[in-house]
């Protein structure tokens, strides 16, 4: 590793002789290669004991074997090098570890490393030093230091360094590196470790002097170019950025890594010096709030430049500053100049008076129009003659030269010198402002006029690469992502429909319907698209995939490049708003997000190679996307393939919620050093995760099981955010969290919010409800942070309100939030103002204390890891098994609005309370009689006669239960929201009710009217043969038929066109569901969730007419077998007791388990049919619990219950089929879902013995099953009356033409026929009038046994009999009442 300075100064020497080294070579073709053979000899020149090993365990084995004996050096191939060095970098034993790199530039910035044992060595493409990528930065310190101080690991790092035999200052500075990026995730000042290192080892001898400065450079010469960018942008946090390290012998070294964060917004004066100029540092570190570390004798403050942007201010100074250590050439500050809008010229008064020439030649540089100021230092008299002449001779030479005469101000803190520090600080804010006319492009052109060919070669591979894509990846249009914009249309039409009471909108809506045929369209649309070819991907997926996934190398760079070009152009569109088009503001979210859709295009070769790149992408440490914050969808699909790469891999599962700005990315990037971005407003759209590792060599904590690999931090989108506005998302949030995480932090800044209370005690209760997998009792910490009185005592109260409510709603159970678990933190960055007169201004710095608790903190919760994971079962930590829970959970979720749908716990009981009050209401006031005696009633008038009778009594009855509603909401004081809920609930449910009767009444007519018009047509034949004919003529046979065939094909396509298939689908599936709603209102998703399936029900339009009913019985049946086929049917349940499992319980016949493979987990590899003890051992149940999960999909039979499911529901259409239609709308129902709850029950019970019941997304398929199986039934009885009708229509045919002849043919008169017939359909007409007349006075008998013969009749009449009752007969009533009511029923 390159850890050098570029000077003899910092030349490392080694204290042991070359004998104690081995050089080995790791490359799966060390010995195949003449070009390797070649280089081996020339290595032999070098050092003796050389081995080469071309398999990488036996590798590692020898180092280990050799590790007391030997140092090592390390040659590796990038190919084998990355895992080798993850498993052994840390060894001290291993001096230096080289890969084979094309990168020219790291050859030379690091070739010392190679001169402890020789000179660098030409070998083909060459050799460089071994690289840091993001993921050593993601890892760095990470669980090392949660009880350490800074002080404390510098301490430790020196005590090392002096226990090694040689001082190997190489290892120190390997090891320094560590710390210091565990400082820069976190944002903080490297000085807060490096000022307790200089101290330290400065107390030694022969050491040379580290610096800051030389840390950094070391650590950025051995990172790649995409780390050196992230390592660049961390450091321009509360760092300065080097941009001029020392020179090699090609002159300076630029840093082109800053051009990535400068700030050409504002003024950037550079402050330099002429001459020994002493105390200049401090003097830029006091005036402008910066950290310049100050000078020492190195080479690296000699002509080096750092640059601090200012970004550690959180309102930002209006001006910028950078420094030059040491005195700089005229040559390399002419390379410079033009890059600044300003200059601070430090000279000391009596260089400026004796060597004015040499201050002149570097002013004439500056001639341009810019900004300077030349301070004359350390002088008392600013009148005297000879600096007033040299003053006079440079203002002569440049006209905008500002003076300043400053005395010695070494002492900053006496109260003069705080003054003239202060005056100068006015000086140059007020003037220096003028000065930003810095123009983006000539900025960028000049900084890469700086580079070297390599750098410059970097940087226009960079730009061709952008601007190749910028057309398509960042000014995208919309048809450039064809699949990506049929998804986002899609989910938006879901969010609309979703917004329309998910659970009491109005099915005839046009409005929702127009809604609902849109995203069936999409929907099919976008499965279509997926199945097509490569092409129809879109330009922007082609070039993303073709640019970033398939080059390999250059991955990671690339994507870097892509998100840094793609967030400067969002910042140029500062007004973004949900309305924005996607293509508008592109993020690399948005990229992979497309990617994941379309990747269903492509090849399996393909996909596998786009599936590698996004676990590289996880895998270094970035951010990755779990639910899509725009558009609330998971890619589980995708997901769960890309986990399979984690194979042997567990997962530690940790979320944080909070509100908007409450500081949550901030606490988990100073918790574990993670990556996610930190701004105001809304930074995190929906849940993101990132890895950290917890398993390696250097780092396994005590308490954490040796087989978690991984903690998965999830951070989430701030709750309560004004820009989103929605609680509803808020709880879905929230919900989603404590389901799927071992531990969840919430994160509040200052008090806890009422209504974030209200919610995590309303999801916490909801969790009950879930009916999915979900991680059993999450524990639960809160940590209330930027408190101003980090006073714990001050805060408990608020967390033990949450507790007593919890465990008095009995919800204690579902979540563990125990007394010690609430942390107080300070605020987390310390503000101090800053006085800039351009505006208001205050830089930030990090608050020691939060960090120290902070470290506390995690300490904690990895401490009680282990026993979060005993209680909670590892089930839920296999990454496949996790991916599938969180989208089975956000499904349910998205399907059960009411999860998350109230306020407050309260709130839903007070909704379930009342609901089944109006449920009572409903049997009384919109019973089956009622509705059939209305329908009687109005049937035989016209269709608006019909419709205003009917609103009528809508309106009457409506105004009775809202009343009985009114009593019972003034009753149980219920809130707002509840009481606008339950007044929609009863308005769509009273107006589905009699919608349904008014279409039954409008039918009924209909039937009845075209039943007359077939036996008694005379009328209407007269009326055509008179129209035909005109008054008493004839016309000839032909004719006449030819008549009558135009007039019968046009009145059989106007009965035909009344009957519209698709309205009498929707009217089928709206009955239903508000049936379903009052009997159960849990068991049914959102209603469109069901009404999604109306295209598929319109295709049962093509079964065979004479089967029917059974057939499409059996199409519904295999449609969802096959939306259950791919959908994990079992939950776990919650407990965590042991019990014992038999080989009894084993031989039971299971309907719906596989027998023979329960056996087969029973015995496992023993083939025996004897039973011994171990086969009645307590804890088997949780490995059938494990294996049935695990192979859950040939040992539950899934589709054998959907089978018997329909085949009972066709049991009960066949004795239902000939009743009346109003009579057996409830009772059906009823009967049906006792069928479908019978079957839960029974699945429940053979999987209650394995620890298991059925999921809510089964019982969610199997309701929405029966629903449309309902609704088949009452479309298939509409549509059979019609057929009959036209049936009998059709047969009466020839009668009809028949009477027609007779009447225009004279031909074709015969009485005797016509008698016949006449006498026939009078017949015919008797009957129907006697059998209709005989179900009226049978329905009017039984209306009026049921008002007297029903309970509360029965036990009133009980009631007015007690006060003449013997005493045997009260003793009874009030013992055995119900044995009284059923003898008084016989009675009667």
């Amino acid at each position: 590793m390159a850890t050098n300075a570029p000077s003899d100064n910092n030349t490392f020497a080694f204290n042991s002789s070359i004998e104690n080294f081995i050089l080995i070579w790791l490359d799966a073709d060390v010995n195949r290669t003449e070009e390797n053979l070649n280089a081996q000899k020339e290595l032999r020149t070098i050092i003796n004991n050389i081995q080469t090993f071309e398999i990488i365990d036996q590798c590692e084995e020898y180092i280990k074997c050799q590790m007391n004996q030997y140092q090592f050096i390390l040659i590796v191939s990038g190919r084998l090098g990355q895992e080798l060095v993850s498993r052994i970098h840390g060894f001290s034993q291993v001096l230096a570890i080289y890969v084979f790199c094309m990168d020219q530039e790291k050859i030379n910035q690091g070739t010392i490393a190679l001169n402890q044992i020789n000179e660098t060595i030409d070998h083909g493409n060459d050799l460089a030093i071994f690289q840091f990528s993001l993921k050593d930065l993601v890892n760095a310190g990470e669980l090392q230091y949660t009880d350490k101080k800074m002080k404390d690991i510098a301490s430790d790092l020196v005590k090392k360094f002096k226990g090694e035999f040689n001082h190997n200052l190489n290892l120190l500075i390997l090891d320094a590196i560590q710390p210091m990026m565990y400082l820069l995730k976190r944002e903080q000042n490297l000085s807060d470790f490096l000022e307790p290192l200089k101290s330290l080892l400065s107390k030694e001898n022969n050491i040379p002097c580290i610096s800051q400065r030389w840390l950094v450079d070391v650590m950025m010469i051995n990172s790649n170019r995409f780390l050196c960018r992230r390592l660049t942008f961390l450091l321009s946090k509360r760092n300065p950025v080097p941009m001029i390290q020392p020179p090699t012998n090609n002159g300076y070294r630029f840093v082109s890594s800053i051009i990535h964060v400068w700030d050409s917004s504002r003024p950037i004066l550079l402050s330099f010096g002429i001459g020994k100029c002493k105390g200049k540092t401090p003097l830029i570190n006091a005036l402008f709030e910066t950290n310049f570390e100050e000078s020492m004798n190195s080479p690296y403050f000699h002509e080096t430049i750092d640059i601090d942007f200012g970004y550690h201010f959180v309102e930002r100074r209006s001006v910028n500053v950078a420094d030059i250590h040491g005195n700089i050439s005229i040559e390399t500050f002419k390379h410079i100049c033009q890059l600044f809008n300003g200059f601070l010229v430090h000279v000391q008064s009596t260089y400026f008076i004796s060597n004015i020439s040499d201050v002149i030649e570097f002013l004439r540089v500056l001639s341009h129009p810019s900004y300077i100021l030349l301070l004359i230092r350390d002088h008392d008299d600013e009148n005297d003659e000879e600096i007033q002449t040299a003053i006079t001779r440079v203002c002569s030479m440049c006209s905008n030269c500002q003076i300043f005469h400053l005395p010695n101000v070494a002492d900053k803190n006496t109260y003069i010198n705080k003054e003239k520090i202060e005056q100068l600080r006015e000086q140059i804010f007020d003037n220096a402002v003028k000065f930003s006319h810095s123009n983006k492009h000539n900025i960028q052109k000049h900084l890469e006029q700086l580079m070297n060919i390599v750098q410059q070669r970097n940087a226009d591979q960079d730009k061709v690469f952008i601007e190749s894509i910028r057309s398509v990846l960042i000014h995208g249009k919309e048809e450039d992502y064809p699949l990506y914009s049929l998804f986002t249309r899609m989910c938006d039409t879901r969010l609309k429909i979703a917004k329309m009471d998910p659970y009491n909108a109005d099915f005839q809506d046009k409005k929702l319907y127009d809604l609902q045929s849109t995203l069936f369209q999409l929907s099919a649309e976008l499965e279509k698209q997926q199945r097509a070819s490569f092409q129809a991907t879109g330009q922007a997926f082609q070039f993303f995939f073709k640019q970033f996934i398939q080059n390999k190398e250059e991955q990671l760079n690339n994507l870097n490049l892509l998100s840094i070009e793609l967030k400067h152009e969002r910042d140029k569109n500062i007004v973004l708003d949900h309305m924005t088009s996607f293509y508008q503001q592109l993020s690399l979210e948005i990229h992979w997000r497309n990617a994941m859709i379309c990747s269903k295009n492509i090849s399996d070769a393909e996909q596998r190679i786009l599936i590698d790149a996004y676990y590289n992408y996880i895998d270094e440490g970035n951010p990755f996307e779990i639910v899509d914050g725009d558009n609330f969808e998971m890619q589980g699909e995708f997901l769960i393939k890309v986990m399979h790469l984690f194979h042997n891999k567990k997962f530690f599962i940790m979320s944080i919620i909070g509100p908007q700005n409450s500081g949550k990315s901030t606490l988990l990037n100073f918790l574990f050093g993670t990556l996610f971005e930190v701004r105001e407003g809304r930074c995190t759209r929906g849940v993101y995760g990132t890895l950290v590792k917890i398993r390696s060599k250097e780092v396994t904590h005590n308490l954490i099981p040796p087989d978690y690999d991984y903690i998965l931090l999830i951070d989430t989108e701030g709750l309560l955010s004004i820009e989103k506005g929605d609680e509803q998302y808020d709880k879905r949030l929230i919900l989603f969290c404590l389901a799927i995480s071992h531990l969840v932090i919430i994160n509040i800044s200052g008090e806890i919010h009422e209504t974030l209370k209200q919610m995590l005690i309303l999801c916490t209760q909801s969790l009950n409800y879930l009916g999915e997998t979900r991680v059993t009792r999450p524990t639960v910490h809160f940590v209330l942070n930027q408190k101003a009185d980090p006073n714990k005592a001050n805060c408990e109260k608020q967390v033990k309100i949450i507790r007593d409510d919890l465990i008095e709603n009995g919800l204690n159970n579902l979540i563990d939030l125990g007394p010690n678990n609430f942390h107080v933190l300070s605020t987390a960055f310390n503000r101090k103002p800053f006085l800039d007169p351009n505006g208001d201004c205050a830089a930030l710095s990090t608050d020691i204390k939060f960090v120290t608790n902070v470290q506390k903190l995690c300490k904690l919760f990895i401490d009680s890891s282990f026993q979060i994971i005993r209680d909670t079962d590892d089930r839920f930590s296999i990454p496949i098994k996790w991916i599938e829970f969180a989208n089975s959970v956000l499904q349910i979720i998205k399907k059960y609005p009411d999860l998350t749908y109230f306020k407050d716990i309260f709130e839903r009981e007070q909704n379930n309370k009342i609901r089944q009050d109006i449920r009572n209401d409903f049997e009384q006031y919109l019973s089956p009689i009622q509705a059939q005696l209305l329908i009687n009633r109005e049937k035989n008038n016209s269709n608006s006669h019909i419709q205003d009778s009917f609103q009528i009594e809508q309106d009457k009855i409506l105004k009775i239960l809202e009343s009985n509603l009114e009593q019972k909401i003034a009753k149980n004081a219920v809130s707002e929201n509840v009481r606008q809920r339950l007044y929609r609930f009863m308005q769509v449910q009273v107006t589905s009710r009699f919608r349904s009767w008014e279409v039954s009444a409008i039918m009924a007519g209909e039937r009845d009217k075209l039943n007359k018009m077939i036996h008694d047509s005379d009328a209407e034949l007269r009326q055509l043969a008179y129209d035909t004919t005109g008054r008493n003529h004839f016309i000839d046979k032909a004719s006449a038929i030819d008549k009558f065939e135009r007039m019968w094909k046009n009145r059989f396509a106007c009965i035909r066109a009344e009957f519209d298939s698709e309205t009498q689908w929707k009217q089928s599936i709206d009955l239903v569901c508000r049936l379903y709603d009052v009997f159960d209102q849990d068991a049914l998703p959102s209603f469109d969730n069901v009404l999604v399936y109306l295209p598929f029900l319109m295709t049962l339009d093509t079964s065979d007419q004479c089967d029917f009913l059974h057939q499409s019985l059996l199409k519904i049946s295999t449609e969802f077998i096959s939306k259950a086929s791919n959908i994990n049917p079992l939950v776990p349940h919650t407990t965590n007791k042991v019990y014992t499992i038999c080989f009894s319980d084993l031989q039971k016949p299971y309907t719906f388990l596989n027998n023979d493979l329960l056996l087969a987990i029973f015995y496992g590899d023993k083939n025996t049919s004897i039973r011994t003890r171990s086969m009645f051992r307590p804890g088997i149940r949780q490995d059938f619990s494990q294996e049935i999960n695990n192979k859950w999909q040939t040992i539950v039979r899934v589709s054998y219950c959907f089978e018997i499911l329909i085949e009972r529901i066709n049991e009960i259409f066949e004795l239902k089929i000939n009743d009346d239609e109003s009579s057996t709308e409830i009772i059906l129902l009823q009967d049906i879902l006792g069928i479908v709850n019978k079957l839960i029950q029974d699945m429940n019970q053979e999987l209650n013995i394995f620890n298991f019941s059925i999921s809510k997304s089964l019982k969610s398929i199997l309701h929405i099953c029966v629903v449309l199986s309902t609704a088949l039934f009452y479309y298939y009885r509409h549509k059979n009356h019609f057929n009959n009708i036209l049936m009998s229509i059709r047969q009466n045919k020839a009668k009809w033409q028949h009477r027609f002849l007779r009447m225009v043919v004279i031909q074709e008169n015969d009485d005797e026929n016509v008698a016949t017939n006449l006498v026939n359909e009078f017949s015919d007409i008797l009957r129907q009038s006697f059998e209709q007349k005989t179900k009226d006075i049978i329905g009017k008998c039984i209306e009026n046994e049921l008002l007297t013969l029903d309970r509360y009749s029965i036990m009133k009449e009980l009631d007015d009999a007690v006060y003449e009752a013997t005493n045997d007969w009260l003793l009874r009533y009030v013992l055995y009442p119900m044995q009284v009511i059923i003898e008084r029923f016989d009675q009667q």
